[in-house]
């Protein structure tokens, strides 16, 4: 399940014309810490999950789900 998740964030990356390189530079991580993000050997923080979708311009929802994560969203957080 986790991969479906990843792979559209991915997808999307590639489709706006960015790399995974700059995603980790706009998420100030490295692209090692990015990689682990995306294999699964690491979770996002909030705070990158909501980076990552700001700058892909995309709902949080599409590429993470609250589930894996153990995140509980508000009503102010879906706003936001």
């Amino acid at each position: 399940m986790r991969d479906k998740y990843f792979l559209k964030l991915r997808g999307a990356v590639a489709e706006k014309g960015y790399n995974l390189r700059i995603l980790a530079q706009e998420l100030n991580i490295s692209q090692q810490a990015l990689n682990e993000k995306l294999y699964g050997r690491k979770q996002f923080t909030l705070e990158e999950m909501l980076k990552t979708c700001n700058y892909l311009d995309a709902a949080i929802d599409i590429f993470f789900d609250s589930r894996l994560h153990n995140l509980k969203f508000t009503e102010a957080s879906r706003t936001a």
